[in-house]
């Protein structure tokens, strides 16, 4: 009989090996020991590389890591592309005064000047002398409840300003109104020969500009920028009843090197343009027909004005053809991905533009842009005329149209009860002024708004 062993563990019995191997054969003996440990190893092994093998290294933990906060990363900015929008100030917060005024001055009974090619001014007209006369007072309206105003989705205004390097004169003013809901773009010029009865230089608009910068210096161009497209910006919106989101203002420098930058932009020039002015270092020499403007070439082109029987409002003109061209060259040139030229455009826009655009502004109005048709960019001076040859005077009833059509961000009209309810933009003193800018039969002030499709046909600038 077999007897246990007593260091067997329990459940456990002794096989006899006997039965195997009953000559005793102690070779094969100790070789199927062998092969059976062998065995038993192999297994061991083939489990701890299985093992091994489900255990991530720690550089795949990273990369599984990135490749997570990359996925989220995306996620967010889709998501914020899609629902991203520019604050707007809340209603309570309006830019202009909406308690209704009754005008001191009335356009029932303005004397005309005999003269229309030397109309008699009564305000500034030396530039030395700052005029000190005070816009007309408007007393409210008794017992009317103020307005409540709704703001509508998707509307924002962007005043562009573009000066000279030499006096700071804002040459180019602009509205650009973006309409996200409607996917239009208007832009609307107010010419640099504007009237204005503030106390400025030349009682002209390009000059307010500079008299806010040079009441505003802190030091340096770069500080005192800002402090003067604030005040440039609270201007309009008082007077024009608007409101203003952003504000951009440009260098001739920095135009110059956007143009470069683009690689040009392609402009038909209907008459030759030659024009020297060694003092402003301006030297235009652009032949008729179909150019290719480098930056230089371009400069040349919306500044020049010799020649022009309109004037300034020739040159008016000129820049809404090179504006529009330009609008097409920058819509190609995003669409076309060119990462080095798109960071190359956005190093020198932070380098040579002054705004309070964010980045996320930025990146959601480059979207909207490239959603809007040539054909729904749209282009027009604020209504008015020219008066001698020497200043732009604005047509209320024009200028207040314009506004309600095109740059009116509220749900309510803006009325002729809160219009440029200080009179910035007339002299009631001087008759041809304000017989211009009260006339109501909108007969002579140019309203026409063109289309960025058709505008270079549509555009004719005359000649002397």
């Amino acid at each position: 009989m077999m007897q246990n062993n007593p260091n067997q563990e329990p459940n456990e019995t002794n096989e006899d090996i006997s039965l195997y191997y009953p000559d005793g054969d102690a070779e094969h003996i100790a070789r199927d020991d062998h092969d059976e440990a062998f065995l038993n190893e192999t297994i061991r092994k083939k489990k701890k590389i299985r093992r091994r093998n489900g255990r991530l290294k720690r550089s795949q933990i990273l990369m599984i890591a990135a490749i997570f906060v990359i996925y989220a990363l995306v996620l967010v900015v889709a998501a914020w592309m899609i629902f991203y929008k520019p604050a707007t100030p809340p209603v309570e917060e309006m830019p202009f005064d909406t308690t209704p005024m009754t005008p001191v001055t009335s356009p029932e009974n303005v004397p005309v000047s005999s003269d229309p090619n030397n109309p008699p001014l009564t305000g500034n007209t030396d530039p030395e002398t700052p005029t000190t006369e005070t816009p007309p007072v408007e007393q409210p309206e008794e017992q009317k409840p103020a307005e409540k105003y709704v703001i509508k989705d998707g509307v924002y205004n962007i005043l562009v300003v573009g000066h000279d390097d030499a006096a700071l004169l804002a040459d180019v003013t602009m509205i650009v109104n973006i309409n996200t809901t409607e996917n239009t773009i208007t832009v609307m010029q107010i010419p640099r020969d504007t009237f204005t009865s503030l106390n400025v230089l030349t009682n002209k608009v390009n000059a307010a500009f500079n008299t806010f910068y040079n009441n505003n210096y802190a030091g340096s161009y770069d500080k005192t920028l800002p402090y003067a497209m604030e005040e440039l910006e609270k201007m309009y919106e008082k007077s024009l009843c608007i409101n203003i989101h952003h504000t951009a203002v440009l260098s001739l420098a920095g135009f110059r090197s956007i143009v470069n930058i683009m690689g040009g932009v392609g402009v038909y020039v209907p008459e030759g343009m030659y024009y020297e002015d060694p003092e402003q270092d301006l030297y235009i020499n652009i032949p008729a027909g179909y150019q290719w403007l480098n930056g230089a070439q371009a400069e040349g082109f919306i500044r020049f004005r010799s020649g022009y029987s309109q004037g300034d409002l020739g040159r008016v003109s000129a820049q809404k053809i090179f504006l529009t061209a330009l609008f097409d060259q920058a819509k190609n040139t995003i669409k076309s991905a060119n990462v080095s030229v798109l960071t190359e455009i956005a190093t020198n826009i932070s380098k040579y533009l002054t705004t309070n655009l964010s980045v996320s502004d930025l990146m959601f109005y480059a979207k909207a842009f490239l959603n809007i048709d040539m054909n729904n960019i749209q282009m027009l001076t604020i209504p008015g005329n020219m008066v001698g040859g020497n200043y732009y005077i604005i047509n209320r009833a024009g200028a207040l149209k314009a506004i309600n059509d095109h740059f009116n961000i509220y749900e309510n009209e803006i009325t002729n009860s809160i219009f440029d309810r200080n009179g910035i933009f007339n002299l009631p003193s001087d008759p041809w002024i304000n017989d211009y800018y009260w006339d109501g039969s909108a007969n002579f002030y140019d309203a026409t708004v063109y289309h960025g499709d058709s505008i270079s046909d549509e555009i004719y600038i005359p000649r002397y």
